[in-house]
């Protein structure tokens, strides 16, 4: 179960209860985050692991006391929900050219005739869903359909989809290199 509690604001006022609540509540696990509705007005979203949302209204009015400045106060509890599910909904094939990218739940939905590429969704850059990437793919199709390629190499390979591409089109070994650390745990 988790508590969400939401207080609004303007923003000196938004950003000095996030500092408070994140002070205070941080250790015993609550998440705060600042958000921007639009300039003028903010929110400050925390989230606890659990507790009663009326004593948690009390603790966040006694940690803020006059700080507060009559900020308005929700507090509820969230749904149990199924992140993992949640966040897969939203991570659809993309097309690049000859190329679908795409996620092992999307195994069964993939668009005939284009050359499948499985990226499942990880802190490494490059699922396809960042323009840059999936403009990076349709580039390497038009290339590689005009011209050869022998050493391929993909420096900064985050994912390593460019080098997949490259390696299932050109059916030749691609170096692939990168120095992020989360890169290189998904090989």
């Amino acid at each position: 179960m988790t508590v969400k509690a939401t207080l609004a604001a303007a923003f000196p006022e938004a950003r000095r209860i996030a500092d408070f609540l994140d002070r205070d509540f941080a250790e015993d696990g609550g998440v705060v985050a600042l958000v921007e509705i639009d300039p003028e007005h903010w929110q400050v979203d925390a989230y606890f692991p659990e507790g009663d949302p009326d004593e948690i209204a009390d603790l966040i009015r006694d940690t803020l006391g006059a700080d507060a400045f009559g900020a308005f106060l929700d507090t509820q509890i969230l749904p149990e929900t199924d992140w993992v599910t949640e966040s897969l909904a939203g991570l659809a094939p993309v097309v690049a050219g000859r190329f679908v990218i795409h996620g092992s739940h999307d195994q069964d939905a993939l668009p005939p005739g284009r050359t499948p590429i499985t990226i499942d969704a990880g802190q490494a850059f490059g699922t396809g869903h960042h323009g840059s990437t999936a403009g990076c793919l349709a580039v390497l199709d038009r290339l590689i359909r005009r011209q050869s390629f022998v050493n391929p190499l993909d420096i900064g390979t985050g994912s390593g989809v460019l080098a997949i591409a490259l390696a299932k089109t050109l059916h030749a070994n691609v170096l692939a290199s990168d120095i992020d650390p989360l890169a290189l745990a998904r090989q």
